[in-house]
């Protein structure tokens, strides 16, 4: 029963751990088949993510004491899903090339600052 028990946390680990990940890139290659006029929309569904997801995601990386590294792509996610919130509500005027650049700008300035204030 203990076997199963730590073999059942090992698995959940795992997905903690990587979900965002996956999450991370598959929301940028979403934006960049946009920006190729390449529109699945029903993707968008499948890798979607809200905010109450997201807050249970940083806040099991914070419980389970995950290196910055793996709470990187949940911050990315986080700053992106603020800025898509305000796009869609207030509206920004940029194109899908300022949109997929922003999105990219955004990605290194986060990983510049959690290389140097973590390091």
């Amino acid at each position: 029963m203990e076997s199963k028990l730590i073999t059942e946390f090992k698995y959940l680990m795992w997905v903690l751990k990587y979900t965002p990940i996956v999450l991370a890139i598959t929301n940028f290659m979403y934006l960049f088949l946009q920006f190729l006029s390449i529109d699945l929309a029903f993707v968008g569904g499948i890798i979607g993510i809200g905010f109450l997801p997201l807050t249970f995601l940083i806040i099991a990386s914070f419980v389970f004491k995950f290196c910055v590294w793996h709470r990187l792509p949940l911050y990315y996610l986080g700053v992106m899903q603020a800025f898509c919130l305000f796009d869609f509500y207030v509206g920004i005027p940029l194109t899908l090339f300022g949109l997929l650049t922003l999105h990219t700008f955004l990605f290194i300035i986060l990983v510049i600052l959690l290389i140097k204030f973590k390091t």
